[in-house]
């Protein structure tokens, strides 16, 4: 994809405080560059503020006249040099956030009636597909661009999320050798009434957290900006309406449009999947993201590429016994016939040994893993979607605990039982699809939407599995 937005760099100097301190009118130096994870700001004082103190703002005015708010500051490092004067501290304040514009002089004061934000692959996942262009008899060509219609979600009578696309096209020109036109989506979320920073932000992750789970991607902050009700021109004929400033936000971890874009056809589910039905989609993820959110923080971690393929695995698993740990029956039989089973054996054990044994008993009526798993893939009509045969599946179930457990204990003895190279990854994927199967079924998806993507999935494993287990039968020929 083409890099259309600027990376943010900034090393500017400038006066400032923080509030309801005794450090006042100090100067210091801002590096901003969030894509590098930078949002410093570096003093020379005559008094310490305090290794690792942490400070809800720092606001200041640049020597251009800018006012900026860093929010969520600590100091990472501090330290003196000694002259015949006395002392003078060199301190380095890192910041979660920079606001461009502004200056909240509390964290009661960081709130927003609407924040806007865009993110990688949300183009790519809303997969508006606006412009037309067509040619038309002779050399005739025309060029059509429709709108997308928004995307509204009411997260409350207080709320709503809005996914919009906005158009950008050159206004004129004096030479017509080129057009460009392009179009940019956004997540806006706006509130009746005005609310903390991380109110708005956390509802993005959401969407975030939903996107990277339909796309097997990394997603990212590229732009974030708000409206603040105390910020604003008075405009119009009269002079009495009001429009906001536009406060640019910077966050720690953002990055550029420099990714690399795909195919959303390619997608576990786009917008265009669930679009007649987005609200009820998400709404079931949004209300079960609290019940599930370490299964779908396990789950997503083990789609990072950069994490070596064995925790990759043991990311999955955890998902996978968290998922039913949380979702289906976490016992085998019922807890008071389960508790008078071990007073019997207790009552029926030395006094010695009662202690350790009630221990070892204690969690004895849940179930195995291997349990687990086939429970999550071993039901109604995709009885078989997964695997093809009881065989496959009785293997494949012993692979997975052998391996769970060679890679928890690294037990020499287990070794040679675990999977390693390109078996671990096809295990990986194979412990993917259940837990996207089960996903899906949880946001409300019909088996008849969910069945062929994952068909399409298992497939693939299978064909990979077949074409591996021929090469290995043709390398043990004589």
């Amino acid at each position: 994809m083409k890099n259309t937005s600027e990376t943010v760099k900034v090393k500017t100097s400038g006066k400032w405080i923080i509030p309801n301190t005794d450090f006042i009118d100090f100067s210091g130096d801002l590096y901003l560059d969030p894509i590098k994870n930078v949002i410093n700001l570096i003093t020379y004082t005559d008094k310490p503020f305090g290794l690792y103190k942490e400070f809800d703002v720092i606001i200041g005015k640049t020597i251009y006249g800018y006012e900026i708010t860093l929010y969520q500051c600590f100091v990472a490092r501090e330290n003196f040099h000694i002259y015949s004067n006395g002392r003078m501290y060199n301190t380095t304040f890192t910041s979660e956030y920079c606001l461009y514009g502004v200056n909240f002089k509390s964290d009661n004061e960081v709130m927003f009636h609407e924040v806007v934000a865009r993110f990688t692959y949300l183009d790519e996942w809303t997969f508006f597909e606006s412009f037309n262009f067509e040619q038309n008899e002779g050399f005739s060509y025309s060029f059509n661009y429709k709108v997308p219609d928004e995307v509204i979600y009411k997260i409350n009578e207080q709320t709503t999320l809005t996914i919009y696309a906005d158009l950008k096209a050159p206004y004129g020109s004096n030479v017509d050798k080129e057009i460009n036109i392009s179009q940019k989506v956004y997540v806006s979320i706006k509130h009746t009434n005005p609310q903390p920073l991380k109110s708005s932000l956390n509802i993005i992750d959401t969407l975030m957290d939903f996107i990277r789970f339909c796309t097997f991607n990394e997603i990212n902050y590229i732009e974030i900006f708000g409206y603040n009700p105390n910020y604003y021109q008075l405009i119009g004929k009269t002079g009495e309406d009001k429009f906001y400033d536009t406060i640019k936000i910077y966050k720690i971890g953002q990055v550029n449009e420099d990714y690399e874009s795909d195919d959303p056809r390619d997608y576990l589910l786009n917008l265009k999947n669930i679009d007649n039905n987005f609200n009820f989609f998400f709404n079931n993820w949004f209300l079960k993201r609290e019940l599930l959110k370490p299964v779908i923080s396990l789950f997503l971690n083990a789609t990072n590429p950069h994490l070596p393929i064995e925790l990759q695995f043991l990311s999955l698993v955890q998902a996978l016994e968290s998922y039913h740990r949380r979702i289906r029956k976490n016992y085998l039989i019922d807890k008071s016939e389960h508790d008078i089973r071990i007073k019997f054996i207790l009552d029926n054990t030395l006094e010695k040994h009662k202690e350790w044994l009630d221990g070892k008993l204690r969690y004895s009526n849940e179930p195995t893993l291997i349990e687990r798993i086939d429970d999550l893939s071993h039901e109604g009509p995709d009885y078989w979607i997964f695997f093809n045969g009881k065989r496959e599946r009785e293997k494949f179930l012993k692979d997975v605990r052998n391996t769970r457990n060679y890679f928890v204990h690294y037990d020499k003895s287990l070794k040679s039982k675990a999977l390693h190279g390109e078996d671990l990854v096809l295990a990986c994927d194979c412990l993917r699809n259940i837990i996207e199967y089960n996903l899906l079924k949880e946001i409300g998806l019909s088996y008849e939407t969910i069945r062929p993507k994952i068909v399409k999935r298992t497939h693939r494993l299978r064909r990979l599995y077949e074409f591996k287990n021929a090469i290995n039968k043709i390398e043990k020929l004589p």
